[in-house]
């Protein structure tokens, strides 16, 4: 029965999806389609007196295409004060957050060219960084400075200006933050240096990225911290650097709940590899509020606390996931941020599984189950970059995941498969499309019908089925209802102790199964993400 579930599957047909390119801030049109961005180099002073921001961005990037604009992208409430190439002031046009750039002569495709922007004014505040982002202002217990960037929702433009699109990730960056001498600047990537003679009294703290990096994930942390360094060692031995930037008062407790990093970071490389920013860190930073995960430093505001039932602190295992999921691979678009949210959300289940058991595990299954609200498709049209209205990107997407590997009955496979993901899409941004062709290509079966009906369409799958229950004997006419025609997914059904796989399709189909005398008919809701509806016998 396996070999024809797969084999039906093969007769899969492509997913849908539709392309757009509006001329406005948001998606992949053409002055932004038409150079690719290398290199940049972002240096910012940070002035918590005035809440306000100045800075210069070195941009390196190759021209695509013969071109003559290009498009960059700031918030309107930044001023740009000018735009130079070697030392010649650029013509640049402003309509909301979009920043066009023209060329006195056209580049040529294939060039190599570097632009400087200068920049100013009072970033916009955070009314909930979880959503918007902005830049945070206040200050700790002591009395000091306390600023935080969070901007992964909105984008880089909120704080700096830069080609604000999830498809370019420049190659390297170099971030300088400048602050005032009793405060600590940090940002992404490893600390190469911290220059303190400057003639206005300020430190500037000299970050170097050494991966790509999307601009959205680029970050900032202000504050009188104490830095912790430990380090980790990697199963072949290699030492990843660890550092922790914490309020004074808590660095005796931040040294002690911070030890489960190691075992987090052991658990992720036995399942999906070593860290991916090997060369730049892992980072704690912390912060007022929860935030995103941005590349190498994560905003720590989870109080020092684990999971009452877990075990584990939510922040550590989660947002570190996002490293894998999130940074290393990256989505292209909005569209496909589902790959981020479900990715890391499994992670935390893989990882229990892990360090306690497959019980326990899915026991915070169940749990997120309950919070999956399927009001809308996890994929929506490319190039809107509108926010989804639930969490169901993570909980139900965690459950996709879970369901397949169990449609997959292969762990061996299906972790080969994981792990070889982030070593495939290493640094990449990609698509919901490729990623459900490198799973067709890994696990030797056709996903595509699976992922069209789970990602595509708010609703999971339906059993349909009607019942004559005998002592002895239970007749069951049963199929799938779905949107996407062809569909075929094993599914357990279980009287007590007993199951049976059965291989519904969106014909009906009739089974005797044999049962004890009381027993009851039950769906394995515990390894598949479905509804069942029990007809009445017409």
């Amino acid at each position: 029965m396996k070999k024809i579930f797969f084999g039906f599957l093969l007769f899969g047909y492509g997913l849908a999806f539709s392309q757009t390119t509006p001329e406005s801030s948001n998606g992949l049109n053409r002055f932004r389609a038409n150079y690719d961005v290398g290199f940049y180099d972002l240096n910012v002073k940070v002035n918590p007196t005035t809440e306000s921001i100045q800075g210069t961005v070195t941009i390196r990037f190759k021209a695509l295409e013969n071109l003559f604009r290009i498009q960059l992208d700031l918030v309107p409430n930044l001023e740009i004060v000018e735009v130079t190439q070697d030392a010649q002031t650029l013509k640049f046009l402003r309509k909301e957050s979009i920043v066009w750039v023209d060329f006195p002569e056209p580049l040529r495709k294939g060039k190599i060219t570097t632009i400087q922007v200068t920049y100013r004014g009072k970033p916009q505040g955070i009314a909930d960084a979880s959503q918007v982002g902005g830049v945070d202002w206040r200050e700790n217990l002591s009395g000091k400075s306390w600023i935080t960037v969070s901007t992964q929702h909105a984008g880089g433009r909120l704080w700096w200006p830069c080609k604000d699109d999830f498809s370019d990730k420049a190659d390297s960056m170099r971030i300088h933050v400048v602050v005032p001498k009793e405060l600590t600047g940090v940002a992404n990537g490893h600390l190469e240096s911290v220059y303190k003679n400057r003639p206005d009294g300020y430190w500037s703290y000299n970050w170097r990225v050494s991966y790509p990096i999307q601009p959205a994930s680029v970050t900032l942390h202000v504050s009188n911290f104490q830095r912790i360094q430990d380090t980790y060692e990697a199963l072949d031995g290699a030492q990843l650097s660890l550092e922790y930037y914490v309020m004074p008062d808590r660095v005796a407790k931040a040294q002690t709940h911070f030890q489960q990093v190691k075992t987090m970071l052991n658990t992720y490389e036995k399942i999906f590899g070593k860290y991916p920013f090997w060369r730049d860190g892992y980072r704690l930073v912390e912060t007022p509020f929860q935030g995103m995960a941005p590349q190498g430093v994560i905003p720590y505001a989870n109080f020092y606390r684990n999971l009452p039932t877990y075990d584990f602190d939510y922040t550590i295992v989660h947002e570190s996931a996002h490293h894998y999921f999130g940074n290393s691979v990256s989505y292209r678009d909005q569209a496909d941020a589902w790959i981020s949210e479900a990715f890391a959300t499994y992670a935390e289940i893989l990882y229990l599984e892990r360090t306690k058991d497959y019980l326990t595990a899915l026991e915070r299954l169940k749990e997120y189950r309950k919070l999956i609200k399927n009001t809308e498709p996890l994929v929506e049209p490319s190039g809107v970059e509108e926010l989804p209205k639930t969490q169901d990107q993570a909980y139900k997407g965690a459950w996709i995941l879970h369901t397949l590997r169990k449609v997959v009955n292969n762990d061996s496979l299906w972790y080969r498969t994981l792990r070889a993901i982030p070593k495939r899409f290493a640094y990449q941004v990609i698509t919901t499309e490729e990623l459900v062709r490198f799973f067709n290509q890994e696990l030797a079966i056709d996903c595509t019908p699976f992922f069209n009906q789970y990602l595509f369409h708010a609703d999971p799958p339906v059993f349909e089925f009607t019942s004559v229950d005998n002592p002895k004997r239970f007749k069951l006419t049963y199929r799938w209802r779905t949107k996407v025609p062809g569909f075929v997914m094993p599914v357990r059904v279980t009287f007590g102790d007993r199951y049976e796989t059965l291989y519904p399709t969106n014909e009906w189909q009739t089974v005797y199964l044999k049962k004890e005398d009381g027993q009851q008919f039950r769906l394995d809701t515990d390894r598949f993400y479905i509804f069942g509806s029990h007809l009445p016998l017409e």
